[in-house]
């Protein structure tokens, strides 16, 4: 987008009183773009548009350097954490013990509920629990209640929404997930274990009995309470069957892709520094 897009981009959002999301630093040229058109980061691009603020999120934010993370803290500006889809997508794994220690409202995300093909949230939060454990003595991990908040109050916080949602508190929303515990438990837990830890490392989507949104029931009994679920998905197969395949653009990716990969190929990559050590060569 250019310069003067998103600079009436950002008016736009203080006029209507709404927030700016997008994607941003999820691959490693992602990373490249910003000193090869810009002569600095991205963030630092945004940051010079005036475009980073309490408005502002980003999905992903797989490739920020130490310096963009103190300008995202210090805006105000808010990243989404996606780690299935990061995987799925060979993106990398975004520096979260790093952005949450400089100070940066996060949010746990999925990218698109189906890119972790389980669409599973509780999945996500354990992934997001293990992945951010290095093996090294000392070295940071966020706990279990650590990731809850970034599902909950972090994700409210990241859309504006910190005063309205994302907790169970006098003059918030009446936002509830009820979970069945009786496979969670079966066939025996200690009764010294903590109930929230357990659900925490034991739950699924499957588990989920019922969603009050606003105090409002739309999901009962693990079904939504709104339409005929099973005659949504038989609709949805009726018209997909009968939808010609997009060949145009199957055609169009599969020419482009070696373009893509050729034109990726030529362009500098810096030595990389990363935050955290999985493993060692030597």
């Amino acid at each position: 987008m250019s310069p003067v897009k998103l600079v009436r981009m950002v008016e736009a959002a203080h006029r209507l009183d709404t927030q700016i999301q997008t994607h941003a630093l999820e691959s490693l040229p992602e990373k490249l773009i910003g000193p090869r058109f810009y002569g600095k980061s991205v963030i630092a691009h945004l940051q010079d548009l005036g475009v980073l603020s309490p408005r502002f999120s980003m999905a992903h934010g797989t490739w920020v350097t130490a310096a963009d993370i103190d300008i995202l803290a210090a805006t105000g500006a808010a990243i989404s954490h996606n780690p299935s889809s990061n995987l799925r997508l060979r993106a990398g794994v975004a520096p979260l013990n790093a952005l949450l220690a400089g100070g940066v409202t996060v949010g746990l995300g999925m990218d698109g509920t189906t890119l972790g093909d389980d669409e599973d949230m509780f999945a996500e939060m354990r992934l997001a629990a293990r992945l951010h454990r290095t093996p090294q003595l000392g070295s940071p991990a966020p706990s279990y209640a650590d990731i809850f908040q970034l599902a909950t109050s972090g994700g409210a916080r990241l859309m504006g929404q910190g005063d309205r949602i994302g907790k169970l508190a006098p003059g918030y929303r009446a936002d509830l997930v009820l979970v069945n515990c009786d496979r969670i438990t079966a066939p025996w837990v200690a009764p010294e274990i903590d109930p929230f830890k357990l659900a925490f490392l034991r739950a699924k989507a499957m588990d989920v009995d019922t969603v009050l949104v606003n105090g409002q029931v739309v999901l009962e009994a693990g079904l939504p309470t709104g339409f005929d679920l099973q005659a949504v998905r038989q609709e949805v197969a009726a018209l997909l069957d009968t939808t010609p395949a997009p060949e145009a653009y199957r055609t169009l990716v599969a020419e482009l892709k070696p373009l893509m990969f050729d034109w990726y190929s030529q362009w500098e990559t810096p030595p990389l520094e990363p935050y955290g050590a999985f493993n060692s060569r030597r």
